[in-house]
């Protein structure tokens, strides 16, 4: 690999034991968080454990503070609501829900996106923002 790629590994690290490991890990928490979230209607405490242990953001642990009926709200207004992206993700903040867990849920986006119906452009045009912000 030319030195640009230093910080990226060698392409054989793809298939070190760490990698693998991690990929898995990464896949089960995945369909693990879209288990929930395809039942959010009926969320209940052990549903929020089970994302908060699936999270990978510290952010994760201002969940146990937040109430799992409230937390169901934000996710129906989320998948189902016309309004605005910056919108849901104020939403998710005022009630005390970093804007990085709500970026967790899309973890899975492109599953999210078929099944929730979000619009890509309404995520596209938020990380764009945030990117021009900084």
């Amino acid at each position: 690999m030319g030195k640009d790629f230093k910080d990226f590994g060698d392409i054989g690290d793809l298939y070190r034991q760490e990698f693998i490991e991690r990929l898995n890990s990464l896949t089960r928490k995945r369909k693990v968080i879209l288990d929930v979230l395809k039942d959010y209607k009926k969320f209940n405490k052990g549903k929020m454990e089970s994302l908060i242990r699936n999270f990978e953001r510290p952010e994760k642990e201002e969940l146990r503070r937040v109430n799992p009926l409230i937390f169901s709200f934000l996710l129906d207004n989320l998948f189902n609501s016309k309004d605005t992206m910056a919108s849901k993700i104020a939403d998710f903040e005022r009630n005390s829900v970093s804007r990085y867990v709500l970026f967790e849920i899309f973890f899975g986006r492109n599953l999210l996106l078929i099944h929730f119906q979000v619009p890509r452009s309404s995520v596209t045009k938020i990380f764009s923002e945030k990117r021009e912000q900084n």
